[in-house]
Parts: C-alpha cells; sequence; structure tokens
C-alpha cells in the first residue's frame, strides 16, 4: 500500500481553505493561499498564506503532524459540523411521485433537495400481539402490539395500528 501523509495532509489543507472560500495556487514545496478575511481571523494568520509541505518544512505556516497551523485548521473545521435531518411521513406511497409529495411538504432553506431515484422492496415484518396483566393496588390487563423490520430489527410503531384499520 503506498501512502503518503504529507499529501493526505495537503489535500485536506486544501479541500478546507476551499470550502471556506480561499484561492489556492499550487507551489513545488507547498500552497500559496489567499484568505477570506474571516477565515484569516479564525486561523489567526494573515490573509496571504505560503504554506510549506514536506518534511523539511519548518516555516510558521508549514503543514505536518503537529503543527500550530494544522492544529488551528482541525479545530475551525471542527467548530461546526453539518447536520442535517429529514422525516418523510407519507400516508401511501405510490411507485412515482416521490419528487411533489416531498416539495409539498418540505421547503428546503438555502440547499437543494430532490429524489434521485426509487424502488420498490420488499420485506419481512414480524407483528406480534401481546397479552398483559400488571398488578399493584389494582389489576390492569390489555394489548401491546409490536411490530418489527425482520431485516434490520427496527421497530415499526405506527404499523400495528395501520393493521388493525384494515
Amino acid at each position: 500500500m503506498n501512502f503518503n501523509s504529507d499529501t493526505t495532509l495537503e489535500r485536506f489543507v486544501r479541500r478546507f481553505l476551499e470550502l471556506n472560500g480561499a484561492a489556492i495556487e499550487n507551489r513545488f514545496d507547498g500552497l500559496d493561499a489567499l484568505l477570506p478575511e474571516h477565515l484569516a481571523v479564525c486561523l489567526n494568520t494573515p490573509e496571504f498564506l505560503r504554506i510549506a509541505t514536506g518534511e523539511n518544512a519548518e516555516e510558521k505556516s508549514a503543514i505536518h503532524y503537529g503543527s500550530p497551523l494544522l492544529e488551528k485548521i482541525v479545530h475551525t473545521a471542527c467548530d461546526s459540523v453539518p447536520l442535517t435531518g429529514c422525516r418523510l411521513e407519507f400516508t401511501y406511497i405510490k411507485s412515482q411521485g416521490f419528487d411533489r409529495l416531498i416539495q409539498d411538504q418540505f421547503v428546503f432553506a438555502n440547499s437543494v433537495g430532490r429524489v434521485i431515484g426509487a424502488a420498490e422492496v420488499r420485506t419481512d415484518y414480524l407483528l406480534l400481539s401481546c397479552r398483559y396483566m400488571a398488578q399493584s393496588d389494582e389489576q390492569k390487563e390489555g394489548l401491546v402490539e409490536l411490530a418489527f423490520n425482520l431485516e434490520s430489527g427496527a421497530a415499526v410503531p405506527e404499523m400495528g395500528r395501520q393493521v388493525d384499520s384494515l
């Protein structure tokens, strides 16, 4: 396996800087970067930064494991992790029309969402109806319905109620 840690670090730094709006140019011994003002403030560096890479890189703006600049970049990259969550609930599922259903139910602010594919999937579920009796000062009896996907083991709490209504 051919693995060069300097190349991996350089790619990470390049990607981080580009995603944060920096203009990057390659040099034979590193990178030249023109940073946007907010990024220069976060990294506590000048807006123009000459980044040295490689084994002999001992400059203030060198990239190697343990370098102060790399530590600042990693800290800044980990400060805000993008998090997105989405839950879709449809009362029925057709083989087509997901795009329209999603657009009707959700507004994607500052983002783009689309369905790139749909497939029919057949799977098995385990439906259990369990009778229980609870005793304390009084005795209480009841029925609990549980539904599980056999492939993943995931609980499907709404399925029991849907089966009752059929």
